[in-house]
């Protein structure tokens, strides 16, 4: 059933760009090809890991890099193409535009577990002289940590973090505290229809992969904190058919019913929903469903009440912020440790709010 309960978000991204060529779902999406944009003067190059590659007028990095004191590119190699890091994208050039002289290089493997292909891109990237700074979400933390320790301009994790003394700063969701916030307005929910200590079964990622543990441990430590009891926590090894198989297991295993089911990416949400929408069960009917990244598929799931909350990235945020703080660290500044993009609760009384804003900027899908 769809259950209500009203939610004051708790913030959204001022402007979110129209995703480009977005491929929907919040991770393991391939990129199709590249392409090229310009925004007022300013050029960036999409490629799959291709290494240093022309700019959209046909120039190379290296002649763009020098081309005088006030001109910066800058390298931006992220995990996939999907629409989460098409908002990333997007965010990193309305920087580039409204900064004359600065640039940024696109780049993203084939999938996200085209490990190699992306640690050779940073090797690649940090050992050439055209790169004024990085910005990289890894793949594998620990392998772009290594690859680092040379590095000899600032050096910028987003998205996802990775521990090094050469980073300047991680720009990207506080995503224990998102989750934690999310867990506790989902177990208030169901307390609120009836269920004095709710069940809840989480769906992830990997195990030790750094997000997905952080939104584990914020889900695990919010329903425990507003009084509910996780009973169950399935991994998926990054695909979203593990995912709907963890799900049938978790319907077998719990045939009487699991009052919420966490999902640590929209990808394992969507999944697990239409396993639980096959199903047709009447225990899991009553199930209330969450997911994590805010991509148009679980917005619109949202609003049809076929999953009742997510919780959305600021993905646009996230990439204009990763530009500020890397050319901040560039020209000298004292930069955080740690910025955080902010994230939003999107529930049945914030959905048609965080619609309407996605609508503004052209990054909303119809379903």
């Amino acid at each position: 059933m769809k259950l209500k309960n009203k939610f004051a978000a708790v913030s959204v991204a001022a402007v979110i760009a129209a995703a480009l060529a977005g491929c929907g779902g919040s991770s393991g999406s391939q990129a199709s090809g590249s392409s090229s944009s310009q925004a007022s003067g300013s050029s960036s190059q999409t490629s799959v890991l291709s290494g240093v590659s022309e700019n959209a007028n046909g120039t190379s990095a290296s002649s763009a890099a020098s081309a005088g004191s006030g001109s910066y590119r800058i390298s931006m190699i992220v995990k996939n193409t999907d629409e989460h890091f098409q908002r990333v994208k997007a965010g990193a050039e309305a920087y580039c535009a409204e900064h004359p002289g600065v640039t940024v290089d696109f780049m993203a493997p084939t999938s996200q577990t085209a490990y190699d292909e992306q640690n050779n891109a940073v090797e690649t990237a940090l050992s050439t002289s055209d790169y004024s700074g990085y910005i990289i979400a890894p793949l594998q933390s620990d392998s772009v940590a290594t690859l680092c320790q040379n590095a000899t301009k600032p050096v910028v994790a987003v998205d996802t973090d990775f521990d090094s003394d050469k980073k300047a700063s991680f720009v990207g969701t506080g995503n224990e505290k998102a989750t934690k916030e999310g867990a506790m307005e989902a177990v208030r929910q169901v307390q609120a229809a009836g269920v004095k200590k709710p069940t809840a079964a989480i769906i992830t990622g990997s195990q030790g992969d750094p997000t997905h543990d952080a939104r584990l441990a914020g889900y695990r430590e919010g329903v425990e904190e507003a009084g509910g009891e996780v009973i169950d926590v399935q991994y998926t090894d990054m695909s979203p058919d593990q995912a709907a198989l963890c799900m049938e297991g978790l319907m077998q295993k719990y045939p009487n019913g699991i009052d919420i089911v966490f999902s640590t990416s929209d990808q394992y949400a969507m999944a697990a929903s239409k396993v639980i929408s096959d199903a047709n069960s009447e225990a899991f009917n009553k199930t209330l469903q969450c997911g994590f990244d805010g991509t148009s598929a679980s917005t619109n799931a949202v609003k049809s009440g076929t999953m009742q909350m997510d919780i959305a990235q600021n993905g646009y945020d996230m990439g204009y912020k990763a530009m500020d703080t890397v050319m901040r660290a560039i020209r000298g500044e004292q930069v955080e440790s740690f910025i955080d993009s902010g994230y939003t609760l999107v529930t049945s009384d914030t959905v048609d709010d965080y619609i309407e804003k996605l609508k503004e900027t052209g990054s909303y899908t119809e379903s």
